[in-house]
């Protein structure tokens, strides 16, 4: 590798975890009282790997995911999708986002399964893909109360209802359209993974009712997905035809507050670099930008090659902690950008080359969870994980 500090991904974790989820998410479908609703007797899993994988590698993931049976990935961005289809992924990709007009010549080209959350988009779909002489498959988005993206569903007042009427007028219309294939409605929770599941069942029978009410109208055999990674450990009732697991496929919790005894969980990432530099400071001695950090005793500082471009924010500065031989030693002094320093004072026989565990477990069990780093960044795992991935170089166990 070209940089003394990197991510190490544990593939076989991946795998644990993947199959974890489906053993939770088959058992969960088979006590749900929704079941009469469902297109599949036992939901398909559309594994998300947008953001490379959540820092962990999408193409590497994809594969891994793709051997044990996977059809189905989601990703945010057409390059995402077109890196999957060029690294040799088969299965149907989902793009999540708003798709650009000047993308769908490779949305076609590439096989790739678009959201639409207008008329204007599938409008636009279906003139390029007429020209070409294709059927485009596409997803309807609505929007049961996240408020980003998709259709409307709500019930009550006369505009929210009139709003109802008007999408599922349009969603009949572009079923109608020769170029363009409807093959599933999707949804999103907002808040499954808190503590009140008052607002998430509104949701759901948002959800629910909306697209009974677009079956009315004649839009037939699509499969249902609203169920994420906080649903599939907190709420079964919403498995309905396709399941969308993204960080708990990594190996970490949604929130603090989901249940942790229904789904054990392996770790897919962890961030390690070596010790480049070492030397000792005397008492009044000041270690880096600012001089934040003032020696009360004579200091044994280590130098290791990662900061905050690397994904180590800055806002850990005089917080983190890192583990070398076994022992925890400060981050001290302000995260560079590409380097930051350590005190190693207490810790006996440390020298140049010694690994260090900035994220992830030693062999004693000891370490330094995503969770940790996020709550003192004052931010959640799933930052920390993107961030992490986007300069360090990945080394892969269990290829």
């Amino acid at each position: 590798m070209n940089r003394q500090a990197w991510i190490e991904i544990n593939l076989n974790n991946l795998k644990y975890n993947y199959q974890e989820i489906k053993k939770l998410v088959t058992k969960g479908s088979k006590e749900n009282k929704y079941n009469s609703n469902k297109l599949y007797n036992i939901p398909k899993i559309a594994s998300i790997i947008k953001a490379n994988a959540y820092g962990c590698g999408a193409i590497k993931c994809a594969k891994t995911l793709e051997k044990l049976g996977c059809e189905m990935f989601a990703v945010a961005t057409v390059k995402e999708a077109i890196e999957l289809r060029q690294g040799g992924i088969k299965g149907d990709i989902i793009l999540l986002g708003i798709i650009p007009e000047n993308t769908l010549e490779d949305i076609l080209e590439y096989n790739l399964c678009p959201i639409i959350s207008s008329k204007k988009e599938a409008l636009a779909l279906n003139f390029v893909a007429e020209k070409k002489g294709k059927i485009i498959k596409c997803v309807i988005a609505i929007d049961t109360g996240m408020g980003r993206i998709g259709w409307r569903a709500f019930d009550g007042s006369d505009f929210k209802r009139a709003d109802r009427l008007k999408a599922i007028n349009e969603i009949k219309e572009i079923d109608d359209l020769k170029s363009i294939e409807i093959t599933g409605f999707l949804s999103h929770f907002s808040s499954v993974d808190g503590a009140s599941m008052e607002y998430t069942n509104w949701q759901l029978k948002n959800f629910l009712k909306i697209c009974e009410e677009i079956e009315e109208a004649g839009v037939k055999n699509k499969w249902k997905s609203i169920a994420n990674s906080g649903a599939i450990l907190e709420y079964p009732e919403s498995f309905l035809d396709v399941v969308r697991p993204g960080i708990i496929m990594y190996g970490c919790y949604p929130s603090s507050e989901v249940d942790r005894e229904k789904l054990n969980l392996k770790p897919v990432m962890s961030v390690k670099a070596e010790i480049v530099h070492i030397k000792t400071i005397e008492i009044g001695d000041f270690v880096g930008y600012g001089r934040l950090f003032k020696a009360k005793r004579n200091t044994k500082i280590a130098t290791i090659p990662i900061g905050y471009a690397d994904g180590y924010s800055r806002l850990l500065t005089g917080k983190a902690e890192v583990l070398v031989k076994g022992k925890r030693a400060k981050v001290v002094g302000a995260i560079c950008m590409d380097q930051c320093m350590i005190d190693v004072t207490d810790i006996y026989g440390v020298e140049i080359g010694d690994e260090v565990i900035i994220m992830g477990e030693d062999v004693s069990g000891n370490r330094i969870t995503s969770c940790e780093i996020a709550n003192l960044e004052g931010t959640i795992n799933y930052e920390v994980l993107c961030s992490f991935g986007i300069r360090l170089p990945h080394k892969y166990i269990g290829e």
